[in-house]
């Protein structure tokens, strides 16, 4: 990735990062590679847990007996998606495009980043680690 001068960055750091890293010494790190903004991404999971409560709440109400999957990692996304196509209807279909929005809106930067712990294939250490653009 590369930083083009004049435009800013925001980086939204998963809460896995205080397992390995000090904080706010990652903080600082992240603002001298050249993002402007970092912000923890609980903030946005616990708006994205109101609305998964919302919609348990109305699904229970309507007397549906569905089996969600709560959708926040692309990896579980894209697996589904692939693996298990008929299970695209269980998806939780919230809202962390709303999220990403809120966050684009109130900061005003729109090179948005996460950087969080993903398990791929394999679990080797020097695989579990990526910065998606949002």
């Amino acid at each position: 990735m590369e930083f083009v001068q004049g435009q800013k960055y925001l980086c939204m750091l998963a809460p896995a990062f205080a397992a390995e890293f000090e904080y706010p010494e990652i903080v600082y790190r992240l603002r001298q590679l050249g993002f402007d903004e970092v912000l923890e991404l609980t903030f946005g999971a616990k708006m994205v847990n109101i609305a998964y409560y919302e919609l348990l709440k109305e699904s229970i109400a309507k007397g549906e007996k569905k089996t969600w999957i709560a959708s926040p990692c692309p990896t579980l996304v894209n697996m589904v998606k692939v693996k298990f196509p008929e299970l695209i209807p269980n998806l939780v279909p919230v809202l962390w495009e709303l999220w990403l929005s809120y966050v684009r809106n109130i900061t005003l930067i729109t090179n948005v980043y996460s950087l969080g712990l993903v398990l791929l294939k394999r679990m080797k250490p020097k695989s579990l680690g990526l910065l998606m653009r949002l």
